[in-house]
C-alpha cells in the first residue's frame, strides 16, 4: 500500500498532496505499532462462527474473481471480496 500512496503523491497537489502525506505517516506509524493496531482491533475481528483471533486464524484464497478470508480453525467465510482479472 506505501508504494500505492507514493505512486499518487507523485502527480498530487494542494489538499490530496496533504492528505497522502498524513495517509503515509500513519501507514508508517501502524507497520510500527503492530500492537496497537492488533489489540485496538481485537475485538473487531473474531470469527463470527468460533470466536477464533482472525489475526492469528485466517486463510485466504481465490475462487474466480473473488478474494475470500476464511477461518483456518473452522473454514468460516469471513469476507469476501470481488476482485476481477483485467484482460488488456
Amino acid at each position: 500500500m506505501e508504494e500505492h500512496v507514493q505512486e499518487e503523491m507523485k502527480s498530487a497537489q494542494g489538499g490530496k498532496q496533504r492528505y497522502l502525506e498524513r495517509l503515509l505517516q500513519t501507514i508508517n506509524w501502524l507497520e510500527h505499532c503492530p500492537e496497537f493496531y492488533n489489540y485496538y482491533f481485537k475485538e473487531y475481528y473474531i470469527c463470527p462462527n468460533c470466536g477464533a483471533s482472525i489475526f492469528d486464524h485466517y486463510d485466504k484464497q481465490e475462487v474466480g474473481d473473488w478474494l475470500m478470508i476464511t477461518c483456518d480453525k473452522c473454514d468460516t467465510v469471513i469476507k469476501k471480496y470481488f476482485s476481477p482479472k483485467f484482460v488488456s
